[in-house]
């Protein structure tokens, strides 16, 4: 059962190192960046940004150019394969591609809309929550 709580404490002690010796030097909790701050963004880690980000640029080239452009050429008849995926492949194979990148594209801003409900919705949480603490130290610290 030691064992358990050692080892325990050994993998939390790298992550919370900074919050615990703030803690315990200060005797408040670390501040963190929340979107009360500032926005949503600057508060969310920078790996979740990355990927809302990346999932936004691909789901908006996958949707719009890769999907309603060609949709528009192949109902009207005019098809000019310039940088459209679809138009570039055979005859049969231009609709499933063309509802392929719909899908795609569909689920890439799910999930950048997703990440960001799920940041907005742990801020407010996180603001609820956090407790109000004096700007001053613990007084056994002073």
């Amino acid at each position: 059962m030691v064992g358990v709580l050692i080892r325990m404490s050994w993998r939390c002690s790298g992550t919370r190192s900074p919050e615990l010796l703030n803690l315990m030097r200060a005797g408040r909790a670390l501040e963190q960046p929340s979107a009360s701050d500032g926005s949503v963004l600057a508060a969310m880690p920078a790996r979740r940004r990355t990927l809302l980000w990346a999932s936004l640029v691909l789901g908006a080239i996958a949707l719009f150019p890769q999907v309603l452009v060609p949709i528009g050429m192949k109902l009207s008849g005019e098809v000019e394969p310039v940088w459209f995926l679809a138009l570039h492949l055979p005859e049969p194979l231009q609709w499933p591609t063309i509802a392929f990148m719909t899908v795609l594209g569909l689920a890439a801003l799910g999930v950048a809309g997703w990440i960001y409900l799920s940041a907005v919705t742990g801020a407010k949480t996180h603001a609820e929550r956090e407790p109000k603490v004096p700007a001053e130290p613990h007084p056994s610290r002073r």
